[in-house]
C-alpha cells in the first residue's frame, strides 16, 4: 500500500490549524483561560471535527471541562481575595462538605507521621489550602506544603492567601495533573517525609484518560513517600444525595501494589490511605 505522505502531512497540518482555532476559542472564555493547554487538547479529542461542528465542540468541550474541574462550581471565589480561610472552604463545592471535619481528618490520615517536620503534596488542590491552619491544630509545628492545581485562579487566589498569612512554608502551583514528570519532580524537591493527597481527583482525570490514575501511581511507587491518600465524593454536591462508592478496579490495584493503611468515610468523603510495600 502507498501512502500519500503530502496528502497525509498536509490533512495533519489542516486538522491542527482547526483544533488551534477551536482551542483559542474555548479559552476566550476566562473561567477556561488558565487551564494547562495539555488538558483542553485533551478534552477537545473527545469531540473530533468528523463528527462535530467548531461550535458544538467548543460548547461540548467547555461542558466537559465543567464537569472536570470542581472549580467552576465556585466561580465567584475568583473575586473573594479579602474573605476568610473558612468562608472560602465552606462556600467552595470541592472544600465545603470537608469543612466541619478538618481536625478529625487531618488528625487520622496524618496519624503516625513525626510532627516535628512534614511535607503535603496536594495534587488537584482547587481551594484546599486555605486548610493550611488546621495542620497545626492537630499539632504539627511545620508543615511544608505545595498544592499542585490546574486552575490558574484558583493557584492565584491560594497564593494570595498564603502571601496575606505570611505563609513562607506553603505555595502553589499551576500545573497539569496528566504532566507525569514534572509533577514527580516537584514532589522530590519537597523535604521528607512526604504525604501526598489527591482529594476527589480521580474522577476528574479518568473522565480525560482512562486508566492514567493507575499509571500515575505507578510511577508515584518511584519515589520516597510516607503516605498517599485518595478521596471520593459519597454524595452528590447539589442535591446531598449518597451513592455508592465502590472503586472495586483502584483499590484492587492498591492492595496489590501497596501497604493498605486506612479506609473510612466522613463528611460525604471516603478516604483510602495506603503507603510503600
Amino acid at each position: 500500500m502507498c501512502i500519500d505522505w503530502h496528502r497525509f502531512i498536509r490533512d495533519f497540518l489542516i486538522k491542527r490549524f482547526m483544533d488551534s482555532e477551536v482551542i483559542e476559542k474555548i479559552m476566550m472564555r476566562k473561567e477556561f483561560s488558565e487551564i494547562p493547554l495539555k488538558d483542553v487538547e485533551r478534552a477537545l479529542s473527545f469531540f473530533p471535527s468528523d463528527r462535530f461542528g467548531d461550535e458544538e465542540r467548543v460548547k461540548k468541550t467547555r461542558d466537559l471541562l465543567r464537569r472536570v474541574y470542581s472549580g467552576f462550581g465556585g466561580r465567584k471565589l475568583l473575586l473573594w481575595k479579602d474573605k476568610s480561610a473558612e468562608e472560602v472552604l465552606e462556600k467552595h463545592l470541592s472544600t465545603r462538605e470537608r469543612f466541619l471535619h478538618y481536625e478529625e481528618i487531618y488528625s487520622r490520615l496524618l496519624k503516625g507521621v513525626d510532627k516535628k517536620k512534614i511535607s503535603v503534596i496536594d495534587l488537584g488542590a482547587g481551594v484546599n489550602g486555605f486548610s493550611y491552619d488546621y495542620f497545626s491544630k492537630v499539632g504539627f509545628k511545620k508543615v511544608n506544603y505545595l498544592g499542585v492545581e490546574a486552575v490558574g485562579q484558583l493557584v492565584d487566589l491560594m497564593n494570595g492567601y498564603f502571601k496575606n498569612q505570611g505563609l513562607k512554608s506553603a505555595r502553589a502551583v499551576h500545573e497539569s495533573l496528566f504532566s507525569t514528570s514534572k509533577i514527580i519532580d516537584l514532589i522530590s524537591e519537597m523535604e521528607s517525609p512526604r504525604v501526598i493527597f489527591m482529594f476527589k481527583v480521580v474522577d476528574s482525570l479518568e473522565k480525560l484518560e482512562r486508566n492514567y490514575t493507575l499509571r500515575f501511581l505507578e510511577a508515584l511507587k518511584e519515589i520516597d513517600f510516607e503516605k498517599i491518600v485518595i478521596s471520593f465524593a459519597t454524595e452528590s454536591w447539589h442535591r446531598r444525595k449518597k451513592f455508592y462508592v465502590q472503586r472495586t478496579w483502584l483499590i484492587n490495584f492498591i492492595r496489590e501494589n501497596f501497604s493498605f493503611m486506612d479506609d473510612f468515610t466522613l463528611g460525604g468523603e471516603r478516604y483510602v490511605v495506603f503507603g510503600k510495600k
